[in-house]
């Protein structure tokens, strides 16, 4: 009897920015080749949906868990909470970032939902939403690729780096 493989779970930033290059790529396609938007004969619907609205929606939803999960990071540490709080949470960018691309990202969400609904109800004629939330969701797709870079590069955070050392460090004392 041969022994069962472990399975490999995908880290929830992997397939956030897979979701991110899919939707980018959607996006770029529907506006620099607006022939193959406007007749798909040799694309499947399945194809343009998926990377037009289901990728999108999935990196929305990503980063709106990861929204949440700071606003309740946050909440933790007001109430007197320990063990939740992670470095840089308190600080204004970080606040101020995950507001801004939290907001992005539910309205991708958003679109993405609708965009679906409407393409599963039999009404027709739904070409708008699929372009309204490829593009939007390229700007949050791009927001995250911008993320990834600093965080990679500045894994104990932007702002610390940014920061100038303690007087006692500088003097030697």
């Amino acid at each position: 009897m041969g022994s069962l493989q472990p399975v490999h779970s995908v880290d929830r930033r992997t397939l956030e920015m897979a979701c991110a290059i899919v939707t980018c790529l959607t996006a770029v396609t529907m506006v620099f080749g607006p022939s193959v938007v406007l007749d798909p004969v040799d694309v499947p619907d399945v194809v343009w949906i998926g990377g037009a609205v289901i990728a999108p929606g999935l990196l929305g939803l990503s980063v709106v868990i990861d929204a949440v999960g700071h606003l309740i990071r946050l909440g933790a540490g007001l109430v007197g909470i320990d063990g939740w709080h992670q470095p840089g949470d308190t600080a204004v960018t970080r606040i101020a970032s995950s507001l801004l691309v939290g907001w992005l990202g539910a309205s991708v969400l958003v679109f993405a939902v609708v965009t679906l609904s409407a393409l599963a109800a039999p009404v027709g004629g739904v070409f708008f939403g699929p372009v309204i939330t490829s593009l939007l969701g390229s700007v949050l797709g791009v927001l995250v690729f911008v993320h990834t870079l600093v965080s990679r590069q500045f894994p104990d955070s932007l702002v610390s780096r940014m920061r100038a050392p303690p007087l006692e460090q500088t003097l030697g004392t």
